[in-house]
């Protein structure tokens, strides 16, 4: 998500609580909603799908939508002047980020049959290897605007392959872990974010 969005949130909670230390972890794919679920971390922010949305012990407030752009770097989609379909990619190295969480343990998500890919452990890697030319693969919007701007990664432009998909961010709390005065002012705080940036 775009950390951005929430720095007025953080601003006034560091003003309202100025002795308390907040420790802000970065998790991927379902690592968040883990961490949560596991007792790990009073709030999380997190992509909703449904098991997320379904659990009847999750309350989620919507941040804001974003997306996730299938981008290459141009050297990478200078060989592949006439693309046509996603199969033809399929020698190029994909880069995946691994779940930082078990929810997609031994499953592939986003990654065609026979595929080669490079797996990483951050977007800033993943955004690297793309830049450089060595691989393709999804980022959010928030981290390639300038990128897509300049020229420097590309939208991969497919019939039939949907290269943009839209992704609802949800700040998410367990409903049976009561909050202290700190988080419940944070999680009130989140809780305004989508109001404000729709009236923006």
């Amino acid at each position: 998500f775009d950390l951005k969005r929430m720095l007025p949130t953080l601003e006034k909670t560091q003003n309202e609580f100025p002795d308390t230390q907040i420790i802000i972890k970065q998790e991927y794919m379902s690592g968040a909603f883990e961490a949560l679920k596991n007792k790990q971390v009073e709030i999380a922010i997190s992509p909703g799908h449904n098991q997320l949305l379904e659990s009847e012990n999750i309350e989620a407030t919507k941040l804001y939508q974003g997306s996730l752009i299938a981008v290459a770097a141009p050297k990478l989609l200078s060989r592949h002047p006439s693309l046509q379909s996603i199969d033809e990619l399929r020698n190029e190295y994909q880069i995946v980020v691994q779940d930082s969480g078990e929810g997609t343990k031994g499953k592939e998500m986003g990654v065609q049959p026979g595929q080669r890919r490079w797996y990483v452990t951050d977007l800033n890697t993943k955004k690297t290897l793309l830049l450089s030319g060595m691989g393709w693969g999804n980022l959010p919007d928030n981290l390639i605007a300038t990128e897509l701007e300049n020229g420097l990664l590309k939208p991969i432009s497919i019939p039939g392959y949907q290269s943009k998909i839209l992704v609802d961010y949800y700040a998410i709390k367990l409903k049976t872990k009561v909050l202290g005065p700190v988080a419940s002012k944070l999680w009130k705080n989140l809780s305004t974010c989508e109001a404000v940036e729709g009236s923006a």
